[in-house]
């Protein structure tokens, strides 16, 4: 169950982690759509105003043409002093020309002629001006060249600041200027100006705009506002002006709280600029991010229940197999799950079948070998020569030669007696050093018996006398020399004892100069002795190789070796091997 807690904690911090990323990138990429969309839709209405605005700009400048090229403006600019009464003619006939284009259109508010003198010329239907301007109009005139221009800026305060006329509206205009100067002229120029209402432009912004559709400029090249839906922007400097310079293409930006659609209209020498809100857009965006986080938590709700539901089928046999592997730890060896799975799972129940029945071998191999180890050491007690009546007649024996004053009778009972307490030694360990004193006095009681021809050469190193080996391990390997070496031979009777070490592994080697072995035999009885690991203690033979090689396989297992090889003489060599760091410490 703790399995499933963490993948499903796992699989919903995925699934969340991936709804985030989701959502995020999702309502970025929307937005993005919006505005694409949003400004391939504006660019057709940009179109359509800037058409609309290239007729109206059409109009307006063939009538200003027509009055440049009409004889009462001549006639006006060729009258020197326009305040005598002798202007009254030419002056009229201005007007009335004036008059008759505001006739045709109530979209212009004024027609007025600045002349050279700097008066003011002119009518708005109602007013007639013949009065010097103001300097605020004077300055900004300064400036234009030749050819009709269309100018921002202008308002009905510039025209109306000398008269004192109360009763007039301010409004803005947007005005059409065109210097004039005649062919012979040589004093100046004087300046036609055609002021058109602005709201005559702005007309062309709610035709073609929606509601809340946002705010619509037209910026002159300068950057400053013809005409806005944004009436307090007229007049001035647009403030995106200086980034849209040289800008000749559409594009789209956005500027903090305002989506910005920038239209050029070169031909005119203006610009379109459309400002949205993104907070418009950033509501659509949020529905549908609404809908989606909806959809996603739905279908996460759906996914998890559907992954439940089936990882607790999946999941079943792995129960199965930790109950399994709990009763295994409780000692119930040899159990075996019969549930059929296929893929992984199914691997490893096969695995951990295969894995109990191991531990159920190798655990009853332990309980034979634990057997085996008490039934030697039960051999080894058995075979002690305990009884204290023997050695109590052994020490009378040896009072009694020493006052017969025969030494080499003391010698062997103190041998022999040595050697009887080596058989009662309960432990199964002791050290080389022991092993090889007990050999010296096996040796000396044996020459006795077989008149002193048996001669041992030791080489033992002495960094080695400490470590603990199995007892009786060397000793038996020299009797099989003397019983079976010696015994139809006419080589002298030497016997040698090497033991060393390599690293972590001790040898031991015992060879004679005897009539040596067959080496069929060799080999045979070799097989043999590697074979002891899987024979019961009581096939051993007794207490001879196959004892050794028995007890080495207990103690020592696969670190351990037992080998015979013929000499290149005579006689042969037997060399075990035990590892070091083992054989140091043993109980």
């Amino acid at each position: 169950m703790k399995l499933l807690k963490r993948l499903n904690f796992f699989l919903i911090a995925v699934c969340l982690l991936v709804f985030a990323l989701t959502t995020t990138i999702t309502g970025a990429i929307y937005r993005k759509v919006l505005f694409d969309n949003t400004y391939q839709t504006a660019l057709g209405a940009l179109k359509q105003m800037e058409y609309n605005f290239s007729e109206k700009r059409s109009v307006f400048q063939e009538t200003v043409v027509n009055l440049l090229c009409g004889e009462s403006l001549e006639n006006l600019d060729a009258q020197q002093d326009v305040t005598s009464v002798y202007a009254y003619e030419p002056i009229n006939a201005f007007n009335k020309d004036a008059l008759a284009v505001m006739a045709y259109t109530d979209e212009i508010s004024s027609i007025l002629y600045l002349n050279r003198a700097g008066i003011l010329i002119g009518t708005d239907g109602k007013t007639v001006w013949r009065e010097s301007a103001g300097e605020t109009l004077l300055l900004m005139l300064e400036g234009i060249e030749q050819g009709v221009s269309f100018q921002g800026g202008f308002s009905s305060a510039l025209f109306y600041e000398n008269k004192g006329y109360l009763g007039k509206e301010p409004e803005n205009y947007i005005s059409v200027v065109a210097p004039y100067q005649p062919i012979r002229g040589d004093q100046g120029k004087g300046y036609l100006i055609v002021n058109i209402k602005e709201a005559a432009f702005r007309s062309i912004f709610f035709a073609a705009m929606e509601e809340d559709a946002g705010d619509i400029y037209i910026v002159d090249f300068s950057g400053n506002v013809l005409s806005s839906t944004s009436e307090e922007q007229i007049g001035g400097r647009y403030r995106l002006a200086d980034d849209m310079k040289n800008h000749e293409d559409a594009f789209y930006i956005i500027d903090g709280e305002a989506y910005v659609i920038y239209y050029a209209m070169p031909e005119m020498g203006w610009s379109i600029v459309w400002e949205k809100p993104v907070n418009s857009f950033y509501e659509q965006a949020n529905l549908l991010h609404r809908i989606l986080i909806c959809f996603v938590l739905f279908s996460l709700m759906i996914i998890l229940i559907s992954y439940g539901i089936y990882a607790k089928m999946q999941l079943k046999p792995l129960h199965i197999l930790v109950r399994a592997m709990e009763d295994i730890g409780k000692g119930h060896y040899g159990i075996r799950i019969e549930e059929k799975v296929d893929g992984e799972i199914g691997n490893v129940i096969e695995s951990f079948n295969r894995m109990s029945r191991d531990i159920e071998v190798l655990t009853g191999e332990n309980v034979r070998i634990t057997n085996e180890k008490r039934t030697l050491q039960l051999l080894a007690l058995q075979e002690q020569m305990s009884p204290h009546f023997v050695l109590n007649a052994l020490n009378t024996i040896k009072w009694m030669a020493m006052l017969a004053r025969e030494e080499n009778i003391v010698n062997m009972v103190i041998a022999l007696s040595r050697i009887i307490h080596a058989f009662k030694n309960t432990n199964a360990f002791g050290t080389i050093g022991e092993e090889i004193d007990f050999i010296k006095n096996y040796i000396l009681v044996m020459n006795y018996r077989y008149g002193d021809v048996i001669h041992m050469h030791y080489q033992v190193d002495p960094q080695l006398e400490q470590v603990s080996i199995p007892i009786f391990f060397i000793q038996p390997l020299v009797e099989n020399s003397l019983k079976h070496g010696f015994a139809s031979t006419n080589c002298k009777g030497d016997i040698y004892i090497d033991v060393s070490r390599k690293e972590e592994r001790i040898f031991i080697r015992v060879s004679d100069n005897g009539s040596g072995m067959d080496p069929e035999e060799a080999e045979k009885l070799n097989r043999k002795l590697k074979g002891t690991n899987q024979m019961p203690v009581f096939e051993t033979g007794g207490v001879g190789l196959m004892n050794i090689a028995k007890r080495m396989w207990i103690y020592y297992g696969e670190k351990s070796d037992i080998r015979i090889r013929n000499n290149a003489e005579c006689g042969i060599s037997v060399e075990l091997t035990i590892p070091y760091s083992d054989g140091k410490e043993m109980e």
